[in-house]
């Protein structure tokens, strides 16, 4: 499964067409665990899920179908930290990668 773009200040795409299996929902959990969000997914498609309605933070995005259940971390920011977030990330990885 691709989500994208992650960390995102409202849309996040989840790419199943390139998945066999036939996952039909999605939940997202806050850090506390509590359900924030749910909804049903069409198998083996681009699906997208609008959380412009979350606080900023970390959540888990659960997807299930009926053999299993995959759990992604999903960033939801505004497009001012997201930003500093990349040049972060993109900073950290070159520094790492040269040491």
């Amino acid at each position: 499964v691709i989500v994208y773009p992650n960390p995102s200040s409202s849309i996040f795409n989840f790419d199943l067409t390139q998945v066999e299996q036939k996952f039909k929902e999605i939940i997202v959990y806050n850090i506390l665990g509590e359900k924030v969000f749910s909804s049903e997914l069409t198998p083996r498609e681009l699906n997208s899920i609008n959380l412009s309605h979350l606080a900023n933070g970390y959540y888990l995005a659960k997807l299930f179908n009926q053999l299993e259940t995959i759990t992604i971390k999903i960033i939801k920011t505004n497009q001012y930290e997201k930003y500093f977030y990349l040049i972060y990330v993109s900073y950290n990885k070159s520094w790492h990668c040269s040491m």
